[in-house]
This record gives structure tokens, sequence and C-alpha cells, in this order.
């Protein structure tokens, strides 16, 4: 699938480039929840960053680049820590409830958790 028809990107970007595009407000936290936390990310910068990897990976065929808005009206840009992911032991369950078996399953992303900085 081409990016420009897609509805949303995954990108993996190094703590070393978003440090670069200066992303980071105070660089020097080791701890993944702290150096990712709202109060420490330069959204604008980031912002600058998402485009110019948008760019790259599409070669600037998209030159009227509009990022999604989320349920706040703001760019649907966001980071998330992937070195703390939680994995579920099963994909699925069988229960009893009232004298039916009924299937719980997870299914796609729900399969992993990723720890979403607030």
């Amino acid at each position: 699938m081409d990016l420009e028809e897609s509805k949303g990107s995954n990108f993996t970007f190094s703590r070393v480039l978003l440090a670069q595009f200066n992303v980071y407000k105070t660089q020097d936290d080791d701890e993944p929840q702290r150096l990712l936390s709202k109060d420490n990310v330069d959204q604008s910068a980031l912002l600058t960053y998402a485009r110019e990897a948008v760019d790259v990976a599409t070669r600037h065929r998209l030159p009227n680049l509009e990022f999604a808005h989320n349920h706040y009206g703001q760019p649907d840009v966001a980071m998330f820590d992937f070195t703390s992911m939680y994995a579920a032991e099963n994909a699925c369950r069988v229960v009893e409830r009232h004298g039916y078996r009924l299937i719980i399953a997870l299914v796609g992303d729900t399969l992993l958790e990723v720890k979403m900085s607030q």
C-alpha cells in the first residue's frame, strides 16, 4: 500500500535523530516515560520532524500533507515507547457463562499493548 493511500503510518525514530530536531525539551533523562512526557516534547518540532520523515518516505510526493486531527482538534502525531511492550499470553480463551461456552479473542494490535506517553 502506498503511504498516500494509508490512513495511518508508523515510523521508528532514534533518540539521537529526535534530539537533533530538538523534539525533546530536556534530553538528559534516561527514563522513557519522562523523556516522552507531554511536558518534555516540543509538539511543533515533532510535527516538523514527522513532515520531514514523510517527505523522505514519499520522495516529496505529498507536498500538501495534512495530518489527521485527534479528538482534541490537534494533529494526530504522537510518540510511543516501544521498549516497554506487553504481549498477551493467549490470543483467545473460552469461558463458560450460564451454561454457554463463549470465546474471547484478541485480534490485530490488541495482542500487543504499547506503553503510550501521556
